[in-house]
């Protein structure tokens, strides 16, 4: 397991009403599944805190400490009537501000930087891995940033508490920026990354059987493309799970593209277009986003790849899909997409959905998405 959380071999009522909590506790159904000895096995218990954290109990609004930032930041989205380059580059200014993690993490580990295919690659490890002799579990992260910015070097922060959460290494290249860098250039690149970690195992001291391919928003897309590219070269077998943050992977702003005023939900009214845009600029150049036509490729698994071939999708490695209730770009196509999964038996871990949050908006809840990745890290690596 690449997470610490660690239970005895066996548990009473008493321990498991204090793990789950009082008010979650199912008396009824840990009476169904207890032994001889009253007490149920640590698998169990593990099995019953991934369906407790997994449960969706919907809030119904967002939580007060993350509205404000919300409504600023729709403000600023109802300004941009349409993208161009000088909007793209005070964007790409703001690009730090995209890693939201604590800077502690920081301080325990170790950051080295690599070149792979002529693109920087950040290799963070905790420093309770350095110079260990086993091999290290590893995971590839494929960071977000609305596809137009970002690079490694602005989450390093996030890149630390993955790796303190999930006690992995933590490998994080470059991929590309839209417009400049159109898909076929960001599969070539995650894929010399995904290649390069394969192939510089015994440098990097890591287990190649244990890999985990994660992407948060527009990484998410380029992580399941990664994992597409894998099974048609036949090396997927080497991807142990993929984990699709708030990803952007479908046509979520898609039903109401052409006039998003008539979309039923707030979050898609404000952002459609924009979202649009930004994922437009991978096909097209900036200046012909508007020419874009999306009821021609609303299907298409190139630009959507949840919607790769059934074939490829029984070979998929297992995916943990995790969303906040009020998340503007994951939640509809992490529903879509989980639902598809279910029909294919061991391909769905678990799609999360944490109540009253938005798209990496958090606020004091962050201490709760940190419990459940912790969760996850632990039963899935």
């Amino acid at each position: 397991m690449g997470s610490d959380l660690s239970f005895p071999d066996y548990i009473g009522a008493r321990k498991c009403k204090e793990i789950v909590g009082e008010e979650r506790f199912d008396q009824e159904k840990f009476n169904a599944i207890k032994g001889r000895s009253g007490k149920i096995t640590k698998q169990q218990m593990l099995d019953l805190v991934l369906a407790d954290t997994l449960e969706f109990n919907p809030a119904g609004s967002r939580n007060e400490d993350i509205r404000t930032q919300w409504e600023n930041t729709t403000k600023a989205w109802r300004k941009v009537p349409k993208l161009t380059m000088p909007i793209v580059e005070k964007f790409r200014n703001s690009a730090s501000l995209l890693d939201q993690a604590p800077a502690e993490n920081l301080n325990s580990c170790v950051f080295e930087e690599n070149e792979v295919a002529g693109n920087f690659v950040l290799v963070c490890v905790p420093k309770t891995l350095v110079g260990v002799d086993r091999r290290r579990p590893v995971q590839i992260f494929f960071h977000g940033g609305g596809f137009v910015m970002g690079r490694p070097q602005h989450f390093r922060r996030t890149c630390a508490k993955l790796a303190v959460l999930s006690k992995s290494v933590i490998v994080c290249p470059t991929v590309g920026n839209a417009p400049e860098d159109k898909a076929d250039t960001w599969l070539r690149n995650a894929y010399a990354a995904f290649k390069w970690v394969n192939n510089e195992a015994d440098q990097l001291n890591v287990d190649v059987s244990r890999i985990v391919v994660r992407g948060e928003n527009h990484g998410a897309f380029i992580a399941l493309k990664v994992a597409a590219q894998a099974i048609k070269k036949n090396e997927h077998e080497f991807i142990k799970f993929i984990w699709l943050d708030v990803p952007a992977l479908l046509h979520d702003f898609l039903p109401k593209w052409r006039d998003p005023d008539k979309e039923i939900d707030e979050m898609h009214q404000i952002s459609s277009k924009l979202n649009l845009q930004t994922f437009s600029l991978l096909f097209t150049d900036i200046e012909k986003q508007e020419e874009f036509n999306w009821d021609e490729h609303k299907n298409d698994a190139d630009i959507f790849p949840a919607f790769m071939e059934e074939e490829l999708l029984k070979k998929i490695p297992p995916i943990l899909l995790t969303t906040g209730e009020f998340d503007h770009v994951g939640r509809r196509a992490c529903e879509q997409f989980a639902e598809r999964l279910k029909g294919i038996e061991g391909k769905l871990l678990g799609c999360y959905i944490q109540p009253g949050v938005g798209h990496n908006l958090y606020g004091a809840d962050q201490s709760l998405r940190d419990k459940a990745e912790k969760i996850f890290y632990t039963i899935f690596m």
